[in-house]
């Protein structure tokens, strides 16, 4: 690779490479000047507390590495020192993935002090590491500065539950920059649903609320969110009345067809929402609501694609359909998959 000069991304996930790995890793971003990588997807790679501080050692830094994917790497908060140190001192990285790496909340105490100096990460993956309503409250704080810099926070798989929703509903009612708040799989239900929906009514930036269903849930030994019809009355509020978020995902939620009926019409009202999942397990819905839901959401892509395409259009004559159809789903695809994910998409990667 020293070689190189159009290799600009390195996914070596799922390689157990360990300390030689991570020692020539660290070599690579400290020595290589001309080097184009910006982005690194080292996850399960065995890297512990000792790897991590030889690689943030090397990023401390660094203006090169945009990216830093760590997932199902054995860092704890042991390792997350290292790298909330790396964070204090490194004003490029704009993601990092820490899913499934035994934080636990301390680990994510030490990591959100970091953000009291680190203002340019902007994408942060936190899902699947025990946090509590302990860490819930560590994220209010966070958000109550009202200095957040973070774009997209992931916090799917964890043991949030209501209490910990509502910490964290707490502290958005500060925040004017989160554009993506993951959610899912947290045993949340109607009280952490009322909480969120309270706090994100007039949110001025969110464009992407999961609170579905993560697929490693069960492997991992995790709980569904349970909203159901209730909660599904609050999010039908959050519909009405916020004009600003584009994706909601309820998959698994417990929402009988009465509840669906709410989010219907909640959508009569609404021209912005893209993505709403509905999908639920053991539920009967009736077809014809969810064709209702289908047929309003692809009116709501048109609708968007119709905006962005005819402003500033000198032809005064409308495109089809199907062309504002497709702009609205390239649109909406840019929320659900943004630049970040799409540099290293693939099933397991993302998963």
């Amino acid at each position: 690779m020293k070689q190189s000069s159009v290799i600009n991304r390195l996914l070596l996930g799922n390689n157990i490479v360990g300390l030689p790995g991570a020692q020539a890793i660290s070599q690579y971003i400290r020595f290589n000047t001309d080097s184009n990588i910006d982005t690194w997807y080292i996850a399960g790679n065995h890297f512990d507390s000792e790897c991590i501080s030889l690689i943030c050692d090397a990023l401390a830094t660094d203006t090169k590495v945009k990216a830093l994917w760590l997932k199902r790497n054995p860092i704890l908060a042991s390792g997350i020192v290292h790298i909330a140190q790396m964070l204090a001192t490194n004003q490029y990285l704009q993601t990092l993935d820490l899913l499934n790496t035994g934080l636990l909340d301390e680990g994510c105490e030490i990591l959100f002090n970091a953000f009291k100096s680190n203002h340019n990460l902007k994408h942060l993956y936190m899902d699947t590491n025990g946090l509590t309503v302990k860490s819930g409250h560590i994220i209010r704080l966070h958000f109550e500065q009202n200095d957040n810099h973070l774009e997209s926070l992931y916090l799917s798989c964890n043991a949030l539950g209501d209490a910990g929703s509502c910490e964290i509903a707490s502290g958005l009612k500060h925040d004017k920059r989160l554009k993506r708040l993951g959610l899912a799989s947290n045993c949340i239900g109607v009280e952490g649903a009322r909480a969120l929906v309270d706090a994100l009514v007039d949110h001025v930036s969110l464009q992407q609320l999961n609170l579905g269903y993560m697929k490693a849930t069960i492997l991992l030994g995790g709980l569904d969110n349970v909203i159901g019809d209730e909660g599904a009355t609050e999010i039908s509020r959050l519909i009405r009345l916020n004009k600003q978020i584009r994706s909601i995902d309820l998959t698994f939620n417990g929402i009988s067809q009465k509840g669906l009926i709410e989010l219907r019409d909640a959508l009569k009202q609404n021209r912005t929402l893209t993505t709403l999942k509905i999908l639920q397990f053991g539920q009967t819905h009736d077809g014809i609501t969810k064709e209702e839901i289908y047929n309003m959401i692809e009116q709501n892509k048109i609708e968007w694609g119709k905006q962005i395409l005819d402003h500033n259009r000198t032809d005064s004559s409308p495109l089809s359909q199907s062309k504002y159809l497709e702009k609205g789903q390239q649109l909406n695809d840019d929320i659900n998959f943004p630049e970040h994910v799409m540099e290293i998409i693939s099933y397991y990667r993302t998963h």
